[in-house]
């Protein structure tokens, strides 16, 4: 932290500054024993942090993006540079999952998301643990990461809702707590191969609704 922020650039470029404190760095891995070793001077390419960077460009902090998901990706990032690039000590001894009144109320305020306005922050709080051990935990329980595990139960009750009712697609995107329908179909689209109305079609010959993209 003492040496001036400095760079050269030769090309046309995004610029990612991100400032992480040490309480936030101790509270994201769930360790307090943090050594300070970065290297004073870095010129190496990172590809595992350009990758996660890249994941965030699509949808800016402040953006449409799901806070959740910017919660997760931050906290993979913090993850990384502190794997990479810090010496925090020991490695910790593989954790267990989360308990039967822990996982309950994780997944209850995860599927509030939306509406209640949770972020990954007050869900580990809620469970007694940090970001990064209610992340590990969370995937040791259910196979998935917080925001995959959301988007599934999304996608599965849209799916419900498209064989079984006469909504239309902004009204299942509603109910599903997607931010509006063509982010119920690009989501839909990615995780089943197909969009909503064409899915809905195949299951049921309907022809209730139409893609608002125009795809069949």
């Amino acid at each position: 932290m003492r040496e001036k922020w400095r760079a050269e650039f030769t090309d046309g470029f995004d610029l990612w500054h991100l400032h992480v404190p040490r309480a936030a760095l101790e509270e994201i891995i769930g360790r307090s024993n943090v050594e300070w070793a970065l290297p004073p001077a870095m010129a190496a390419p990172d590809p595992v942090l350009a990758s996660l960077i890249d994941a965030l460009r699509p949808t800016p902090i402040g953006g449409s993006s799901s806070p959740l998901f910017v919660d997760q990706m931050l906290a993979a990032i913090v993850t990384h540079l502190a794997s990479r690039y810090f010496q925090i000590g020991e490695a910790a001894a593989p954790r267990a999952g989360l308990g039967p009144d822990q996982e309950k109320l994780a997944k209850d305020m995860l599927e509030a998301v939306g509406r209640s306005g949770n972020r990954l922050a007050d869900v580990a709080s809620a469970c007694g643990l940090s970001i990064g051990q209610f992340a590990r935990r969370f995937r040791a329980t259910t196979g998935l990461p917080p925001h995959r595990w959301l988007t599934s139960m999304r996608v599965a009750r849209a799916r419900d809702l498209l064989a079984h009712s006469n909504l239309t697609l902004a009204e299942i995107a509603m109910r599903c707590g997607f931010a509006d329908q063509s982010h119920l179909i690009r989501v839909f689209r990615t995780a089943m191969g197909s969009s909503p109305g064409r899915w809905r079609r195949e299951m049921i010959g309907s022809t209730l609704d139409t893609d608002d993209d125009g795809s069949l």
